[in-house]
């Protein structure tokens, strides 16, 4: 790091090893915390007991999550499986060792950005604003619904992907300027690999372009050695950033219908626009104010901007001028413009107009990172006065006692949802927590009061009143008051995956004969209620999954040639092979064994006919036809 000073290398060294062993002692206690929300749909429902290569590649190529499946997380998921069993703390433990991993990254892309950006500054003070940011990065109690929330390997693992991408952009860069053939490698080999698996790990890894962008405009800005070196980077960034930009964006254009509708929600594409600034704001204040009652899970309640106010308007001339000044102060504030765009960039998937939820703390897990930088540059290196300069420490400290309470509240479920619904009433989904929580604790009227608030937080939501029929099961209740309530917002709005789920756990409960007074054909009225919203028929996979529903209810009530056309349609809305064996399993419980066959032998035909194999499904499934056909 330092050739000629040995010492400082040491001091360097040493204070690297005791940050990673303070971060992971402040998260220890957390790795035992539950298991929460997505976790269930994306670990639990996957989880793989051993090496059985068959179940792993089916379990990585028939994952939903996002448009690509994320087979790379989801395989890194089930790895945590194997080696550490189906309970919650392998998968925390190595979350936890990853952000480590992204917090060592960091610091050594600050190695390389700072003295480049800063280049008549003491290296040794660039080297100490490096190591406190990464530390502080690590630190920060934002980051604690990224660390401990399980599924969100999926974030970490794109993030560090990102992070091996531009530490090997840097390394190619310096290899051209001085000719060597390393440059090769790391261009066309390490980088689109590295940039591949961030892909494949989540989505966000398609922003690895911009970052490069930025990086080779203000850190690098655009200067070039020698002719070779220009024309090089000009071929490195057309094939890996101006055609992936070009294509992306192709994508978006063709696919915008898809990607920006906007009918399950409650807010428009402009709505969310405005309600963006204000979140890109809130997002700041997490970060440079952070405040434990502010940190949440639950940000559902957050209020929707419906009209272009005052403080929307100045949020908006605030962010232009953010962009502004990244461009036009990039020589004269280079480390501010650097990672002012590093903040930017990281939110442009996730914070525009994509239909995807209003706000999630593990948005700025990469984002948080500008700044945290510029707030311990600005105070350790542009801040004369010598008492200034603790601030960072003084930061570091505060932030740690913050990120151990917020630990502490993530190792009960008990107490992580009661605070919950404590500090976010008005979110429906803390009021279903923490009525799913009273409800396992045998507290039945906590659990329905707890529901019934949901139901009046949202007019759209009908999966709390099926819930709230779930929870009443075997009392003496009138279903059909909360019956006919559900179908009343079934019919106004689109099916949820909320409501798709409690469908579900209400229909296994009538079919084992655990929900007296409530019958099927109750449960399909519903079905076909929904199915024929005008929204919800034009979401298909949700119309699938509630056809899905249609097809088993039929069949287990004896109407099994409906039964197989609902299916059929299901899967064709749906494009899930699940479905198809789902169904065949429905159809063994019912006897009907000839039809079971017809779907085992349609799977086998999609099987010759797709890169996704279902041989490890239907092996299963033609052993228990051949168990139980006479």
């Amino acid at each position: 790091m330092f050739e000629s000073d040995k010492k400082f290398n040491w001091f360097v060294a040493i204070g690297i090893v005791a940050s990673l062993l303070f971060v992971a002692s402040l998260y220890w206690s957390g790795l035992n915390g539950p298991f929460l929300l997505d976790d269930v749909q994306n670990i639990q429902a996957d989880y793989v007991a051993g090496f059985n290569w068959p179940e792993i590649y089916y379990a990585v190529t028939h994952n939903n999550s996002g448009m690509l499946g994320r087979p790379v997380s989801v395989l890194s998921i089930l790895f945590s499986g194997i080696l550490h069993g189906p309970d919650s703390w392998g998968y925390k433990y190595h979350n936890l060792l990853i952000h480590l991993i992204n917090g060592l990254l960091i610091f050594w892309i600050l190695l390389e950005i700072l003295p480049r950006l800063v280049i008549n500054k003491d290296q040794k003070a660039l080297c100490m604003v490096a190591g406190l940011s990464a530390l502080l990065w690590m630190l920060h109690p934002i980051m604690v619904s990224t660390v401990l929330y399980a599924v969100q390997r999926m974030a970490e693992l794109s993030a560090l992907f990102t992070l091996v991408a531009i530490l090997v952009y840097i390394f190619a860069r310096e290899a051209l300027e001085k000719q060597n053939k390393s440059y090769y490698f790391l261009a066309y080999l390490a980088f689109p690999l590295a940039l591949l698996l961030a892909v494949f790990s989540k989505e966000n890894g398609a922003l690895v372009p911009f970052y490069i962008f930025v990086i080779e405009l203000v850190v690098y800005r655009l200067h070039f050695s020698n002719k070779n070196v220009r024309n090089n980077l000009i071929v490195f960034h057309t094939l890996f950033v101006f055609i992936p930009i070009m294509l992306g964006s192709i994508y978006l254009a063709t696919h915008f219908s898809e990607l920006a509708n906007f009918a399950l929600r409650d807010y428009s594409m402009i709505e969310r626009l405005m309600t963006q600034l204000h979140v890109m704001a809130f997002y700041l204040k997490l970060i440079l104010l952070p405040n434990l009652s502010d940190m949440s899970l639950f940000h559902d309640d957050y209020q929707i901007t419906r009209t272009f106010d005052i403080g929307t308007i100045l949020l908006f001339l605030f962010f232009s001028a953010s962009v502004w000044f990244v461009f036009y102060m990039k020589k004269r504030a280079p480390v501010i413009s650097f990672f002012v765009a590093w903040f930017i960039v990281s939110h442009l998937m996730e914070s525009t107009f994509l239909n995807l939820e209003l706000v999630f703390e593990h948005r700025n897990y990469l984002a948080a990172l500008g700044p945290i930088v510029i707030l311990i540059y600005f105070v350790s290196i542009s801040m004369q006065h010598k008492g200034l300069r603790y601030i960072p420490v003084f930061f570091i400290a505060l932030t740690s006692f913050m990120t151990y309470a917020r630990v502490g509240e993530w190792q009960s479920k008990d107490v992580f949802v009661t605070i919950a619904v404590t500090e976010h009433p008005e979110s429906l989904r803390a009021q279903v927590e923490y009525a799913y929580l009273q409800f396992a604790l045998g507290n039945r009227d906590a659990a329905i009061e707890h529901l019934e608030i949901g139901q009046r937080l949202n007019q759209r939501e009908f999966g709390s009143v099926v819930n709230n029929i779930v929870y009443l099961c075997g009392t003496d209740f009138n279903s059909e008051e909360l019956f006919v309530e559900a179908k009343l917002r079934a019919a106004n709005y689109p099916v949820t995956p909320y409501a798709l789920n409690s469908i579900d756990i209400l229909s296994r409960l009538i079919k084992d004969n655990n929900c007296s007074g409530v019958t099927l054909d109750q449960l399909l009225e519903l079905v076909q209620v929904s199915s024929n919203q005008t929204d919800t028929q034009k979401i298909k996979t949700l119309l699938g999954y509630l056809q899905r529903q249609e097809a088993q209810i039929r069949i287990f009530t004896g109407d099994v040639d409906a039964g197989l056309r609902y299916m059929i349609s299901a899967y064709q809305n749906s494009g899930a092979t699940s479905i198809l064996v789902e169904i065949t399993n429905v159809l063994l419980s019912v006897k009907a064994y000839e039809n079971a066959e017809e779907i085992i032998g349609l799977l086998e035909e999609l099987d010759q006919n797709s890169p996704k194999s279902e041989k490890y499904q239907i092996d299963i499934l033609k052993t228990k036809l051949a168990e139980l056909k006479p």
